[in-house]
Parts: structure tokens; C-alpha cells; sequence
């Protein structure tokens, strides 16, 4: 059975219509979410170090400190074993030593 040839595909117009469209919205919501997350979050650069665990696994930590991997990957911290954690402290620590704004 031969199709007629003025047929047209079911959904093709408003597919096409859709595709040129959403090139452009989602970079906008992306950019939109990226600022009202910068916005609500802006406020953590003026904190300092909490009193939950932060001297435990960061400040006070020798291996931290020290930044010796050997030691991170084979030793225990704050009583328990997160060496990658902990190696992303010691990098920072290298960075910024004991300034809160990195860590948080």
C-alpha cells in the first residue's frame, strides 16, 4: 500500500519546532540555577571553622598537615579510614593552610 505523497510524519512539525528551541533553554536554566546557587551560598565565605569535626579532620590532623599519602592510605584519621577525604585536606591545607574559605 503506497503512502500518499502530501503525508506528513506524525509529531515531525513540533518536534523540529522543539529542537531549534532547546538548544537555548537549558543554558538558561543552567546560568539561572548556577547564580540563585552562588546567591544562596554566598554567605559561607565569611564562616569560620564548626566545632562538630572540623578540628578532627582538619586543622588538628597531622596527617593532614603533614601531607604524607604513604601515611594517609595506610593509617587511620579521626578514627576512621577516608584516605581519599583526607588527601583532599592535605592538598587544601597545602593550599590555604588553616583558612576555613577552601574546606567549606
Amino acid at each position: 500500500m503506497k503512502k500518499a505523497p502530501h503525508a506528513k510524519k506524525a509529531g515531525t512539525t513540533a518536534s523540529s519546532a522543539l529542537d531549534a528551541v532547546s538548544g537555548k533553554f537549558p543554558v538558561l536554566y543552567l546560568l539561572l540555577v548556577l547564580f540563585i546557587t552562588a546567591l544562596v551560598f554566598s554567605g559561607v565565605s565569611r564562616l569560620k571553622w564548626t566545632n562538630w569535626d572540623d578540628d578532627d579532620y582538619i586543622y588538628e590532623n597531622r596527617l593532614v598537615q603533614e601531607g604524607d599519602f604513604a601515611k594517609i592510605f595506610s593509617q587511620p584519621s579521626a578514627n576512621t579510614y577516608t584516605p581519599l577525604v583526607v588527601s583532599m585536606f592535605a592538598m587544601e591545607w597545602k593550599l590555604v593552610k588553616d583558612k576555613p574559605l577552601l574546606y567549606h
